[in-house]
């Protein structure tokens, strides 16, 4: 039973728990776990997004209170799950054909469970079969008929008088949807219908500066036009005047590119049974084995004079002196190539690809198995359960593809060349050719490279990572005593155990992408393990039962002491109090301690590249400069740090001031692991009730106030506070994280390295309500609705900073979307062999600040209230109205033992709003994990994306 480890005893009333039966999942219309777990309420946000142009994401995940899939701890029939490097399961591993429930406890469970029970746990029982069963699934998105799903699955097995097996194996396929497929990213973003406009500036290459000096106006050469020529070129316009009369030419959409959900071709395969060793003692066994397989389309490189390679490791591939390119080397046109159309020049330039096409695949495997005894005994009176068990799983994930670029080769083609006799341009000069080099052209016109120039540059890229956790345990429950008459004879209960424990895994990416020799995000390699031990006891006193004014009070308090080889020894409590004055009401009550350590990733993941966003706070225009201290600083440098020139802005890729703050830094920051992070705490409390009147046969409520605060959080510090702590508080060791460019005095290798800092404080409370209406002549009826409503959210990003109360009702910078009150609401009616489920998904508003001014995007971000701040942000507020989407399913159960089921998500294809702020801007649930990152564009992907028909049939075949 989830939320104890004693068996035999509801002590899971003192905390809430919302069970999704096998019926409650077969009347949904997704089809695989993550899906069906996102639309519960008390889920939060996603732990990830499908949509996403940046690759990597594969999988599903969900994320309790929204504090992320980490901190939420999975079990399969009541133990520990696989999970990656990041620490987070996978549920897309999980078959939802062999699914028989869902148990989710909403409450810290960590003196239960050990670490990562921090929010809650998810508990998925699985079936066991007699007979052979076919189910089938087929979806499509309508109109448009594109995002396919299918599911394929044969599950069976046998019972027997001492034992059975059951075995599943699953086919489920999901095609891509691309981005120009869907309403809301097919003109990129910020591109709405009435501006067919892109997603980022076209690839007819744009002159920055020269010589290391920014052009006060960038030029970008004309449509079809030689770009030999200066004479050729025009200012540049992207970014800076819309619409313009070079709109077609430095604009362009790349939506066709780029994977706005990616496809999937899971296969699954599970085997479990049991066997009656003796009366006594049964032996179990549960196998798994898992293949996914993803594709995700990125786009072309956004090829400039910002994207960096490591000087040092170039400078050695390329066989020059040591030093020679410095620690950084940026890419730019010598000023003897033949394709410089200002000779004598060394030129900056940008020149976003559309070939080749940046292409990522994961190919993940998961394998794993549990294995051990159970049995039962007895003592005189007192009967007792035990189990011992050992289990072993695997998972593995091995990610590349095509379309990044090899900068040896970039040096090589952006060096001297000329004409050669032959009529072809050659790497190098007259009589010092470079053999099997291909020249590159910034700024050919004519809209991309040719053939030639693709193959020359395109790298692929391969990294490997994976994560095993090896698992041995043993438990022991029973009954201790009854207690006098007087109080009612209950039985106390107790559980001890003991469980050891090896987590290990790590990450090894290939050469170039170690070296920092290609445009992938640079990542050295990381691999790792620690250990635990743990011994656990639980208590259960029935102090009252059956008694007038208190039909039970019963008391439940656990213990858990966790020694790490690491981080050393965490303990961890928790009490629980039911309390029944009659047979209608439940009181019930909980308070407990919980921790999580640090995943292989964050601890021993070693350093990657990201992209970061920054306000710099030596920019005249959003920075600190109002500040005198700062001012002087930026003017005169500080702490190794060279001086910025008055004036200074923070530069976008483009190589013009940014519009607005909080904006995408143009070079590749460092996020890097810590293994001397310490665990994160959590204090977890409820209170509620549970009220079933007998006055009211069929109605039942309940209403659950909660409490969670997470101190010590594993986190990235932002850029900003890095930036600020140098500036505005003169901290040196600040300083020493990262760099400016001396070409352009922009931040670069800024390193922000995971640690543990402040805290996040929640409120709330879970409310349900469920009605079984009396028997009519035209069938039953049922209703039950299931909201969290969350009434205060604290947080704290640096330990020792100021606690920021943030708006309910906003994009959480770190969060993500935090609605005030979300709700799902089930109406069903069954009869004879006839039955309808209609769903109402509901999701209150949600604001942020106002756009900054751009005329043409008011119609599409309105500033509904200028004088509002949301976040201590600009002023203004945009609200994004709150909005419902409605699923429909009708099923009728044939009597060849058959079930056909047809229904459609968002069946009114409602859309919701468009967002600026939130979803670009998210750093993901508390820090870094597999699934940091939302989406490109303006649309919360939580949000349906359009109408989903589907088919479902079920056969029992025997």
């Amino acid at each position: 039973m989830t939320g104890s480890l004693i068996r035999n005893v509801d002590v899971e009333t003192a905390q809430p728990v919302t069970e999704l039966t096998h019926e409650q999942i077969q009347q949904q219309g997704f089809v695989s776990v993550g899906q069906i777990l996102q639309n519960v309420s008390s889920v939060g946000s996603a732990g990830t997004s499908d949509q996403s142009s940046l690759g990597g994401i594969v999988g599903q995940y969900a994320s309790l209170r929204g504090l992320g899939a980490p901190r939420t701890l999975i079990l399969v029939d009541g133990e520990r799950y696989t999970t990656d490097i990041f620490g987070q399961t996978d549920l897309s591993t999980i078959p939802s054909s062999l699914i028989d429930s869902v148990e989710i406890l909403q409450d810290g469970a960590s003196s239960t469970y050990g670490s990562d029970a921090i929010s809650g746990v998810i508990n998925i029982h699985t079936k066991n079969v007699d007979g052979l069963y076919l189910d089938t699934y087929n979806s499509t998105y309508s109109p448009g008929n594109f995002g396919k799903q299918s599911q394929f699955s044969l599950t069976g097995g046998k019972k027997f008088s001492r034992g059975s097996f059951t075995f599943n194996m699953t086919v489920q396929n999901t095609d891509q949807i691309l981005s120009s497929q869907a309403w809301f990213s097919k003109n990129g973003y910020f591109s709405f219908p009435n501006m067919p406009g892109s997603v980022g500036p076209s690839d007819y290459g744009t002159i920055l500066g020269a010589n290391g000096t920014p052009l006060a106006n960038p030029l970008t050469v004309n449509m079809g036009q030689n770009g030999l020529d200066i004479a050729n070129y025009h200012v540049n316009t992207f970014g800076v005047q819309y619409p313009s009369p070079y709109y077609a030419n430095d604009y362009y959409n790349s939506a066709g590119l780029e994977t706005l959900e990616p496809n999937s071709r899971l296969r699954s395969y599970t085997l479990k049974g049991d066997f009656k060793v003796t009366d006594h003692i049964t032996a179990k066994f549960t196998g798994t084995y898992n293949t996914n397989n993803a594709t995700d389309y990125i786009g072309g490189y956004p090829l400039s004079s910002l994207t960096p390679a490591n000087g040092v490791n170039l400078a050695s591939a390329l066989g020059l002196a040591p030093g020679s390119l410095g620690s950084a080397w940026f890419p730019a046109l010598s000023a003897n190539s033949y394709y410089n159309p200002m000779p004598g020049n060394t030129l900056q330039f940008s020149l976003p690809l559309q070939e080749p096409n940046r292409v990522d695949t994961n190919n993940i495997k998961q394998e794993g198995f549990r294995t051990g005894l159970e049995g039962d005994f007895s003592i005189g009176e007192n009967e007792f359960n035990w189990d011992a068990n050992y289990g072993d799983y695997r998972y593995i994930q091995d990610s590349g593809g095509p379309g990044n670029l090899n900068l040896v080769h970039l040096y090589n083609a952006l060096g001297p060349s000329f004409m050669a006799a032959n009529g072809q341009v050659e790497c190098g000069t007259p009589g010092n050719v470079i053999a099997g080099c291909v020249p590159l052209n910034p700024f050919s016109g004519s809209g991309g490279l040719t053939p030639a120039e693709q193959n020359y540059l395109n790298y692929t890229y391969f990294t490997h990572s994976w994560s095993e956790q090896r698992e041995v345990k043993t438990d022991l429950s029973g009954d201790m005593f009854t207690l006098p008459q007087s109080l009612g004879e209950g039985d106390a209960t107790f559980a001890i155990g003991a469980d050891h424990r090896d987590v290990s895994g790590g990450v090894t990416p290939d050469t170039y992408t170690q070296l920092g020799l290609n445009t992938n995000l640079q990542q050295n390699p990381g691999e790792g393990s620690y250990g635990i031990n743990e011994a656990y006891a639980e208590i259960n006193l029935p102090l009252l039962k059956d008694m007038t004014g208190a039909q039970l009070l019963d008391f439940d308090v656990s213990h858990r002491y966790s020694h790490y080889s690491n981080f050393g020894t965490t303990n961890n409590n928790s009490y629980k109090l039911s309390y029944k004055p009659i047979d209608d009401l439940l009181l019930r009550a909980s308070y407990g301690t919980g921790f999580r350590a640090g995943s292989i990733s964050n601890l021993y993941g070693g350093t990657m590249q990201s992209f970061t966003n920054y306000t710099d706070p030596c920019d005249i225009n959003f920075g600190l400069t109002g500040n005198s201290v700062v001012q002087q600083r930026c003017l005169n440098g500080f702490a190794n740090l060279p001086a910025v020139g008055p004036g200074f802005t923070q530069l976008n890729t483009n190589g013009v001031p940014v519009s607005g703050p909080n904006s995408t830094s143009t070079t590749p920051f460092y996020t890097g692991a810590n293994p001397n992070l310490k665990p994160e705490t959590s204090k977890n409390f409820t209170a509620g009730i549970v009220y079933s009147p007998s006055w009211f046969t069929g109605f039942n409520i309940t209403a659950d106030f909660y409490r969670i605060r997470v101190d010590n959080v594993i986190t990235l510090p932002s850029a900003d506070s890095i930036l600020d702590n140098c500036y505005l508080l003169g901290e040196a060791q600040q300083c020493d994280q990262f760099q400016r460019s001396a070409t352009n005095g922009q931040v670069i290798n800024l390193l922000q390295a995971v640690v543990n800092e402040g805290f996040v404080d929640e409120h709330g409370a879970d409310l349900s309500a469920s009605y079984l209406f009396p028997d009519t002549p035209i069938g039953k009826f049922k209703i039950d609705t299931n909201g969290t409503y969350i009434t205060e959210l604290r947080e704290q990003d640096v330990t020792g900073g100021a606690v920021v109360d943030y708006n309910i009702g906003t994009y959480d910078p770190i969060l993500g979307p935090v609605w005030r009150f979300r709700d799902t609401t089930n109406l069903n009616w069954s009869w004879g062999d006839w039955s309808a489920t209609w769903t109402l998904r509901y999701f209150s508003s949600l604001s942020e600040s106002c756009r900054p001014d751009e005329p043409a995007l008011a119609e599409y971000f309105p500033c509904t209230n200028p004088n509002g701040n949301v976040q201590g942000q600009q002023s203004g507020i945009y609200r994004q109205g709150s909005l419902a989407f409605n699923d429909l399913q009708v099923s009728w159960t044939a009597p060849w033992k058959g079930r056909i089921a047809l229904g459609a998500t968002d069946i009114f294809n409602r859309r919701g709003p468009f967002t600026y702020i939130g979803a670009e801007s998210v750093i993901g649930p508390l820090g870094p994990t597999g699934t940091d990152g939302y989406t490109q564009f303006p649309y919360n992907p939580q949000y349906d994306i359009g109408r989903q028909i589907y088919l479902k049939y079920t056969q029992q075949l025997f």
